[in-house]
């Protein structure tokens, strides 16, 4: 799955009521997310609950700077594997 845009607010309720789309998906790619905020991170936090319940682990991959800050400062970074860039 490929997000894109600002992952707050409005697009985090959209996602979340088309999240039988997506929720299966064991890889987010975050490389055309422009902002998120502490929403955006709730939604990813409990995608990355639902994969690790099935055994695997929820990989992010291209990972902007506010989701890297917000995630260390909610205690929540070690829930993913982060594939660096380049």
């Amino acid at each position: 799955m490929k997000l894109s845009g600002n992952l707050q607010g409005e697009q985090v309720k959209r996602l979340w009521e088309i999240r039988q789309q997506w929720w299966q998906d064991e890889s987010m790619d975050l490389c055309e997310v422009l902002t998120l905020d502490s929403a955006g991170i709730a939604l990813m936090v409990k995608w990355g609950k639902a994969v690790r319940e099935r055994g695997a682990i929820p990989l992010l991959t291209s990972v902007p700077d506010d989701f890297t800050k917000l995630a260390t400062l909610y205690g929540v970074a070690d829930l993913f594997s982060i594939e660096s860039q380049g």
